[in-house]
């Protein structure tokens, strides 16, 4: 269970999610990629803009779109960190080696929470992880043991930072996926696994889906 401080109810996550339709976030990614003055950082994406003020401001206002999307429509929303790929590993080859940019991107979105919710809101947030290789070829992604090494830290960063569930996205192989897995259950927190699938039913490197 996790607590939302702006209001201090409890909110069963998994039940929640089981319930009925919840709004999430389309790319951010795509969104900021096309907006004029926004860099982002070779290793990490966008997930190093919350160090920034004007990639911070841009941050808070796109998710705050989305939480008055979802208001608008009476559903639930599901916040999603700027993270994906920004493990520990591409954040030591990053010029932002010295930040802690996981706990940072959730911090973010606590203090969006906490300042743009509304009586009657429902807000979750979500500590987005993967893939560690490229998401969209699978043939270079770690075996599961590596995957589920590397992953952890990251895992555990967003945890501190006080997201509510964890979502592993755009995961292109099945032992990539496996590996992720087991870090996300070793937390407390209920997790989301999210695969590339092919027309035909099979994960980029030819896993059928009714297998993963």
């Amino acid at each position: 269970r996790s607590r939302t401080a702006y209001d201090a109810r409890v909110v069963n996550v998994a039940e929640l999610l089981r319930a009925g339709p919840v709004l999430s976030e389309a790319s951010i990614f795509e969104r900021l990629r096309r907006s004029p003055g926004i860099e982002f950082d070779a290793e990490v994406g966008i997930g190093a803009l919350v160090t920034d003020n004007q990639g911070h401001a841009a941050l808070w206002e796109i998710h705050r779109e989305y939480l008055a999307i979802s208001r608008a429509a009476g559903l639930p929303v599901l916040l999603q960190t700027d993270t994906w790929r920004a493990h520990p590993e591409r954040i030591a080859r990053s010029n932002y080696a010295h930040r802690d940019l996981n706990t940072e991107n959730a911090r973010m979105l606590r203090d969006l929470r906490q300042a743009e919710a509304q009586p009657g809101d429902v807000i979750i947030i979500g500590g987005l992880v993967g893939p560690l290789g490229d998401g969209y070829g699978a043939s270079i992604a770690p075996s599961a043991d590596v995957a589920e090494t590397m992953i952890r830290p990251q895992v555990e960063a967003l945890e501190d930072g006080g997201v509510d569930l964890l979502i592993a996205a755009t995961l292109p192989n099945a032992e990539e996926a496996l590996g992720i897995a087991r870090a996300l259950s070793a937390s407390v927190l209920p997790y989301i696994i999210g695969v590339v699938v092919r027309p035909d039913g099979t994960l980029l490197d030819g896993t059928p889906l009714r297998q993963f």
